[in-house]
This record gives structure tokens, C-alpha cells and sequence, in this order.
């Protein structure tokens, strides 16, 4: 769990510049694999709206990311 918050924390300073210097609309969909609880792929989905969007994680690691990108304005599927 330290982990995790480490990363979630430390990470969302870079969320924008990749954001802003990668190009994603050429994608339909984005898959953030090992994305934590969504902060990255939130970002593109905001940034790119016709993008669609794959969080992949451990299930423990994902339980809050339907609250981030539902926050982000994005609905969320869980399988």
C-alpha cells in the first residue's frame, strides 16, 4: 500500500506534460497498463475526449479508480 501511494503521489506531477507532449488522438482507445487508481489515463481521456480507455491493475490497487475518473467526468466499467 506504501508503494502505491508513493507512486499515485509522485506521478501526478507528470501526468500533464505527457499529456501535453504525446499525441493521442490517433488512438481509439488508451490502455494504462499498471495506471494505479486512473490519474494518467484520466488525463488523456480528458484531454482527448473521442479516446477511449483500459485501466489495468491489481484489483487492490484499482479500487478507487472509479471514483477518480468518475470525478474526471468519465463513466467506468469494472470486469
Amino acid at each position: 500500500m506504501i508503494h502505491d501511494a508513493f507512486f499515485r503521489t509522485t506521478t501526478r506531477a507528470s501526468d500533464a506534460p505527457i499529456v501535453t507532449a504525446y499525441d493521442f488522438s490517433r488512438f481509439g482507445v488508451v490502455a494504462d497498463i499498471g495506471g494505479s487508481t486512473g490519474a494518467l489515463l484520466a488525463a488523456v481521456l480528458h484531454e482527448y475526449p473521442s479516446v477511449r480507455g483500459i485501466l489495468f491493475d491489481l484489483p487492490h490497487v484499482v479500487s478507487g479508480a472509479g471514483t477518480n475518473l468518475a470525478e474526471a467526468g468519465w463513466p467506468t466499467a469494472a470486469r
